[in-house]
This record gives structure tokens, C-alpha cells and sequence, in this order.
């Protein structure tokens, strides 16, 4: 998969990038087992975004895990895994633009919605290339999205969210996958093997 970059990316490590190497930290409540690592963390050029520490699927998964990471050092890291729990290949759009991730955020007063949306005063196109879809083996696990928070904002991908401190905020990362077709310099058609239907990550806490 290769990393689109963006004006609103800023504060995002990479569109399909692994975030720096492993640091000491302590993973947020509800997030199973160890922050993922993959090839890239050691060696960015190599754009291996493969977990190579991935934890088994559960008999409760379904055919695609989306799992939702979150570590604090001296930063707050957000990391968002796919894997592939079936026996057979997928393919997912996972696009910034057109279907990108969005987080559910819960506050003490309740749902915290976006405070903007960066999609909606940026000029783009709307063609989906081929290339664009991540394919998923069976048993892979791939890094689809990496983020820093700098609070009391929280960036992610063309969306921004307020966590005011002095509370805690549960966070779910939701993925909606609709689009099976692409139309690029090569022509147009639909992708093969592509997963649709919509995921949803176990929640994570963000104590402030």
C-alpha cells in the first residue's frame, strides 16, 4: 500500500506507516495485548507495514479484525491494525479521502462529535485507484492508519476532536466499507476480493 500524503496530514506519521521505534509505554485500558510493531518502526524506507508481534484471531472475530491501539510516552500515539481472520484474501479501501476510518469519541457528557472536517475545504478528486486497496492475506495484520495526538486536539486523519483535560474518553475506531470499484490512468472497473460491510474496534481509553 502506499502512503498519500496531505495537507491535513500533518499530524499523521503516515497514511500506512509504522510510527518511530518501540518506546516504553503503557497500553491504554481495553487494548489487548502489546502496541503492534511492524518492519517499518526499524526501517521506514521499508514501508513493511506486516505486524510482526500479531495476537491470534478469537473465535468472536469476524472475517476482519480492526483493532485500535493507543500508547502514551511522553506523546499519545494512536494505531489502527486490520488483519485478516479468514481463509482467503481481502481487500479493503482504506482512503483519507473517500473512506477514511473515523473515531467514535464518548466524553463524561457523552458523544464528543468532530469539531471539523478537513474533506470539506480541500479540493480533491474523487478516483479511487487500484493500487489503493490494501490486500490482506489470511493471518496478516497490517497498519492502516498512525496518529499523535497533540491535546487538548485530537488529529485524526481529516477529522479533529476536542479532549479537554481533566476527564477520561473512550475511543472506537469504526470502519465503513462500501466501495469495491476504481477508476485510475488505467481505466476504470471493480477490484476483486474486496471485503464490504462495517468494522469496529474494541474501545480504548484516553485519560487526561
Amino acid at each position: 500500500m502506499t502512503p498519500k500524503l496531505s495537507s491535513y496530514l500533518v499530524t499523521v506519521l503516515a497514511l500506512a506507516a509504522c510510527g518511530g521505534p518501540p518506546a516504553a509505554a503503557k497500553s491504554a485500558a481495553g487494548t489487548p495485548g502489546g502496541f503492534p510493531v511492524c518492519g517499518a518502526d526499524a526501517a521506514p524506507q521499508s514501508m513493511d507495514y506486516l505486524v510482526t508481534n500479531s495476537s491470534a484471531c478469537a473465535p468472536s472475530d469476524g472475517p476482519l479484525r480492526l483493532r485500535l491501539y493507543l500508547r502514551k510516552t511522553d506523546r499519545v500515539e494512536l494505531r489502527l491494525t486490520l488483519k485478516n481472520c479468514a481463509h482467503r484474501r481481502y481487500r479493503v479501501l482504506v482512503d483519507t479521502g473517500e473512506q477514511p476510518p473515523t473515531l467514535v469519541v464518548t466524553g463524561p457528557h457523552g458523544l464528543v462529535p468532530p469539531s471539523g472536517d478537513q474533506r470539506q475545504i480541500e479540493k480533491r478528486s474523487t478516483d479511487v485507484s487500484a493500487s489503493s486497496y490494501t490486500t490482506l492475506e489470511p493471518g496478516e495484520e497490517r497498519v492502516v492508519k498512525d496518529a499523535i495526538a497533540h491535546l487538548p486536539n485530537i488529529a485524526w486523519l481529516p477529522f479533529q476532536y476536542d479532549a479537554p483535560a481533566g476527564a477520561t474518553y473512550r475511543l472506537v475506531a469504526r470502519l465503513v466499507s462500501a466501495r469495491h470499484e476504481y477508476h485510475d490512468a488505467e481505466g476504470r472497473g471493480e477490484v476483486d476480493d474486496v471485503w464490504l460491510g462495517t468494522l469496529e474496534s474494541s474501545p480504548v481509553e484516553l485519560v487526561r
